[in-house]
């Protein structure tokens, strides 16, 4: 299953900017990206967005948590079979609108979209 950016940062809480510098600085690559440039996440994309803002929440800074998550692999990883059963519930608790005002100051004139790329 592939979820667009939109429902990425509809369901993180986090802006969809904030996932196209993910993107840009390589912390965060999606699945794929359409012939239309819409960037599309699968599972392995939102298990490693968790992580990051977990990490984000405890106070590590963007290129600390790129290390983090880069070393990182995952043990429960089964061939093929499905980690999450339920994405919408994955990011509970994270407070998305905690980094909105630093998106805004670090990317001044672009304009949250919630479709698209």
């Amino acid at each position: 299953m592939a979820w667009s950016i939109a429902e990425v940062a509809r369901m993180s809480g986090v802006t969809s900017r904030t996932l196209r510098h993910y993107h840009e600085i390589g912390l965060l690559e999606p699945a794929r990206i359409g012939g239309n440039g819409y960037r599309h996440y699968e599972e392995d994309q939102l298990l490693r967005l968790q992580q990051i803002l977990v990490l984000r929440e405890m106070g590590l800074g963007l290129a600390e948590i790129k290390e983090i998550v880069d070393r990182h692999t995952d043990p429960l990883a089964e061939d093929g079979m499905p980690r999450i059963s339920r994405p919408e519930n994955l990011f509970e608790g994270f407070d998305g609108a905690r980094y909105s005002e630093q998106a805004r100051e670090q990317w001044p004139g672009h304009r949250e979209r919630t479709t698209g790329s």
